[in-house]
């Protein structure tokens, strides 16, 4: 490679140009301006066109969001309404739900004493029960020892009667050898103190016999009466019902 030599030389030893050659450059010059300032112009152009393009996608993009923005400002508030409603709907089942449960509470304390109430029923009732049986045994009893007080009467007034029989038939068979007419007024007499006794036996028996019978209807009456009460005690159920037993 060669060394070039420096440029002031060279153009030292050019010749001057000429007059049309300057204007031919001059005019290249121009047109090449003129050129680069329409390119320019186009490219000015283009890269105006192109930002308001880009602006136009820009603001539709900002309407866009815009109107998201709207739609979505319009969600929230139909939503903040609707948790409103919530809320509000919410608020009343609590207060329903503690109604509920304080219902609820008092019904707990109403079938508490329900049941103690029960409880003291039939506790009373097993009482009253014990004491009717206790009743009824000594009406029993009683009754027992009435039969067995009227029987050994009748046994003695029997016993008194044979051994009175006894007596006077003993009595006629030793004044058998009297007078006829004296034994026949004997015979005629005992037979009318028999018929007498018996008489008074008879009434005396059936005067037991109907207080026997009386003292047996009243204690079936009571038995009865018993068990209807107990029924019909049992067949309530109501929280504010008497209770009630004959």
């Amino acid at each position: 490679w060669s060394r070039s030599p420096p440029l002031t030389t060279a153009a030292a030893m050019l010749p001057p140009p000429s007059e049309q050659a300057l204007s031919e450059l001059l005019a290249r010059k121009e047109e090449e301006w003129r050129a680069l300032q329409a390119h320019c112009a186009q490219l000015q152009e283009a890269a105006l066109q192109d930002a308001q393009r880009r602006l136009e996608e820009a603001e539709g993009r900002l309407r866009r969001l815009q109107e998201d923005f709207v739609y979505n400002l319009q969600l929230l508030e139909e939503r903040d309404r609707e948790l409103e409603r919530y809320d509000a709907a919410f608020a009343q089942a609590q207060r329903l739900q503690e109604a509920r449960q304080a219902e609820a509470s008092e019904l707990k304390i109403e079938a508490a004493k329900l049941r103690q109430a029960l409880a003291s029923e039939a506790r009373q009732r097993e009482d009253l029960q014990q004491q009717h049986q206790l009743k009824l045994q000594e009406h029993r009893l009683a009754l027992e020892q009435v039969h067995s007080d009227k029987n050994a009467e009748i046994d003695r007034q029997r016993e008194q009667y044979e051994k009175l029989k006894w007596q006077l038939e003993r009595k006629l068979q030793e004044l058998d050898g009297e007078l006829a007419l004296q034994r026949q007024e004997l015979l005629l007499e005992f037979e009318s103190e028999v018929q007498k006794r018996e008489h008074g036996f008879r009434l005396h028996a059936d005067s037991m016999s109907s207080t026997v019978l009386t003292h047996e209807l009243k204690v079936t009456g009571a038995s009865a009466r018993a068990s209807s009460g107990e029924v019909t005690s049992e067949r309530r159920v109501g929280p504010h019902e008497g209770l009630f037993l004959c």
